[in-house]
């Protein structure tokens, strides 16, 4: 029996480091009042889930869908995504950024009307980003050493 292969480090890193470049692009926007600092939050998210997803070993897909990339299919665990484990203490930390799916595609178009919706608060917004940070720095430490 060989020893378990190295988790890809390098890409781990590679992500949580996109994670914070997407939350120094999220403080830019924010700090001119752009609709599409949201969309910065849920990229940084959805970096986070997979970065996890790598640690972990698991299938990352092109899916942008926050709670597929945690959840997996439901309906056949053996699809990818596969879920996440229900015992990974990371699972509960993700699932605390699923409100920010809508904002992958929300808010940055108009409506076939021709409105556009209106966005989170700013406190969501700065609540959103604080969790995130919280999250980010807990993954420097856990996945990468």
């Amino acid at each position: 029996m060989g020893a378990d292969p190295p988790r890809p480090t390098r890409v781990v890193q590679a992500y949580l480091d996109d994670v914070e470049a997407e939350l120094q692009a999220f403080d830019a926007l924010f700090a001119v009042h752009s609709r599409f600092a949201a969309f910065h939050l849920e990229q940084a998210a959805e970096k986070l889930i997979r970065a996890v997803r790598i640690h972990r070993r698991l299938q990352v897909t092109n899916t942008h869908d926050l709670i597929l990339l945690i959840e997996g299919h439901q309906d056949d665990p053996t699809r990818e995504p596969r879920p996440l484990p229900e015992d990974d203490p990371w699972r509960a930390r993700l699932l605390e950024h699923e409100w920010l799916s809508k904002f992958a595609t929300a808010y940055r178009y108009p409506t076939s009307s021709g409105r556009r919706d209106h966005g989170p608060t700013d406190e969501e917004l700065r609540r959103g980003k604080q969790k995130l940070t919280e999250h980010l720095a807990l993954a420097r430490r856990e996945l990468l050493g």
